[in-house]
C-alpha cells in the first residue's frame, strides 16, 4: 500500500484472509477515518466505523519505514538502534532527505480513528506498526476485540 485506507461515516470495511503491507514509499497510516489528515483543520465527528477481519488478517508495516516512532523525536537513519529501548531519536529513511519532516508524525500510527462514535476492530493481526500500532482520538462507543499478537 502506497498510502491509508480512508473511511468515512457508515462504513465497513471487511478484510477476507488477507495481508496489507505499507509499501517503503508510504509515509502514512495503515488505515484512518477520513476526518483526519494533512491539511484538514478541523476534525468533523463521523460514525459508524468498522474493520472487520475475517480468517487470517495481517495489516503490516512497511520494511524500510520512512518514518517511525515518536512525534518529539528526531529521525536517524541508524537501523541499528535497538527495538523497546529507549533512544533520543526514531528510525526512518526519511532522515536527512530535503523538503521532508524530519520528525515523526500521527501518520505513523497504524490505525488511527479521530472523533469517531460507534466503531468496532475485530479481528485483526498488526504487525510492525511505525509507532503507535492503534489511537483512538476521542472516539466512543466501540467494540475491540479478537485482536491477535504478531507471530513470532
Amino acid at each position: 500500500m502506497d498510502r491509508a485506507i480512508l473511511l468515512p461515516k457508515n462504513t465497513t470495511l471487511v478484510l477476507d484472509n488477507c495481508r496489507l503491507k505499507l509499501s517503503d514509499r508510504c509515509r502514512d497510516n495503515f488505515i484512518r477515518s477520513a476526518n483526519c489528515g494533512v491539511g484538514i483543520t478541523e476534525i468533523k465527528p463521523l460514525r459508524n466505523i468498522h474493520i472487520i477481519g475475517v480468517g487470517e488478517v495481517v495489516v503490516e508495516g512497511a520494511e524500510h519505514p520512512r518514518a517511525t516512532g515518536d512525534a518529539g523525536k528526531a529521525l536517524s537513519g541508524d537501523a541499528a538502534m535497538i527495538p523497546g529501548r529507549y533512544t533520543p531519536v526514531s528510525y526512518g529513511t526519511d532522515a536527512g532527505v530535503a523538503g521532508e519532516n524530519q520528525q515523526s508524525d500521527w501518520r505513523s500510527i497504524g490505525i488511527l480513528l479521530a472523533y469517531v462514535e460507534n466503531f468496532s476492530l475485530q479481528n485483526l493481526m498488526l504487525k510492525n506498526a511505525h509507532s503507535w500500532a492503534i489511537s483512538l482520538e476521542h472516539c466512543a462507543y466501540g467494540d475491540i476485540h479478537g485482536l491477535k499478537p504478531p507471530s513470532l
